[in-house]
C-alpha cells in the first residue's frame, strides 16, 4: 500500500511539475511534451489532477478511518497533492482503532482477574 501511495504521489508531482513549466511560458519541448494549446494543457492538467488525487483522497479517507479519525476531514484535505503524501505518511504511521480497543479490552480483563 505504502508503494501505490509513494507512486501516486510522484506521478502527481511529475505531472503537474511538467505542466507547469508549460504554463510559466518554458519553451515546447522542454518539459518533455509535445503541447497543444493552453486550453488543451489545462484540461490535460485537470484530467490527470482528478484521475491522481481523487483515489488518493478516497484511500487516506478509507485509511483515516480505520485508525479512529474522520475520514471526510482527511479525505479533503488528501485532494491537495503535496498534502495528500503527508497524510498518507501520517495516518499509516498511527494504531489501528481496533488494536488500542482490544489492548484497553485486555487491561480491563487483567485488572479484574488481579494478575499483575
Amino acid at each position: 500500500m505504502r508503494k501505490v501511495i509513494l507512486w501516486c504521489s510522484f506521478m502527481t508531482l511529475l505531472f503537474v511539475g511538467t505542466h507547469a513549466l508549460e504554463a510559466m511560458g518554458a519553451p515546447e519541448g522542454a518539459s518533455g511534451s509535445s503541447g497543444g494549446g493552453s486550453g488543451t494543457q489545462l484540461v490535460t492538467m485537470l484530467v490527470t489532477f482528478i484521475l491522481i488525487s481523487v483515489p488518493l483522497a478516497i484511500l487516506n479517507s478509507s485509511i483515516a478511518r480505520r485508525k479512529g479519525r474522520s475520514g471526510a476531514k482527511f479525505g479533503w484535505l488528501s485532494i491537495i497533492p503535496g498534502v495528500a503524501v503527508l497524510l498518507a505518511i501520517y495516518l499509516v504511521s498511527l494504531t489501528d482503532k481496533a488494536i488500542i480497543e482490544k489492548l484497553d479490552q485486555v487491561l480491563k480483563n487483567t485488572e479484574k482477574t488481579g494478575v499483575q
